[in-house]
């Protein structure tokens, strides 16, 4: 995917097997095919037949490909527009998208409500009007550089920030980044936490256990 460029406009040409398309680049367009992948019900050939219906706005060009050839263009897509090889090569947006694997850092779902009051915090920007027409490349830089401040900035520094260990005078401190960090996690992030305080719960009843038997 082109980058950010000050000498070139953002459009959506794509040159294919000797074919020019038009590509559908808004960023509500994308941020639909991202959430088509991520349905559990539908097969990988139907999300990439699907991709390509949702990208290519000029789609009779390829009336006369079969299902093997848009398979193809689907896979050429997201890895020259969208920095994703599906092949199962290196994919360097998933790679930025997370910390790691295990500690997702934000969720285009989960945080739409707080990344369509940050873009109109920093840049007076509604999402919603832009719908169509703010191109992927420029909503995804000004979405990388949005301010500590808003408030998709505030949820991810307490996603992110480390509970610093307790002493003598940082109670309240570890408390309210604590409660912080409750208030911002993600679904995925609070159903690990559970499952670890499930744990350590059972870990401690299992020990209780153990030494009463040895006190009898």
């Amino acid at each position: 995917m082109m980058g950010v460029s000050l000498t070139h406009r953002f459009d959506g040409d794509y040159e294919w097997g000797g074919l020019k398309l038009t590509l559908d680049m808004s960023f509500d367009n994308i941020l639909l095919v991202y959430e088509m992948l991520e349905d559990r019900y539908l097969g990988t050939i139907d999300k990439l037949l699907l991709a390509v219906e949702l990208l290519v706005l000029d789609d009779e060009e390829l009336s006369d490909y079969g299902d093997q050839e848009l398979i193809q263009l689907a896979l050429d897509l997201f890895r020259d527009c969208l920095d994703r090889d599906l092949r199962g090569g290196e994919d360097k947006e998933a790679e930025s998208d997370e910390n790691s694997i295990n500690t997702p850092v934000y969720d285009w779902n989960e945080d739409a409500e707080l990344i369509y009051a940050s873009f109109l915090f920093d840049y007076n920007i509604d999402l919603y009007e832009a719908q169509g027409s703010l191109h992927w490349s420029r909503f995804l830089a000004l979405f990388k550089n949005l301010s500590d401040k808003s408030p998709f900035g505030i949820a991810v520094h307490y996603r992110t920030c480390d509970v610093p260990k307790p002493d003598s005078h940082n109670k309240e401190e570890r408390d309210h980044i604590l409660k912080m960090k409750r208030k911002h996690a993600l679904k995925s992030e609070k159903a690990m936490q559970a499952q670890a305080e499930a744990a350590h719960q059972h870990a401690l009843a299992f020990a209780a256990s153990i030494a009463n038997q040895k006190g009898r």
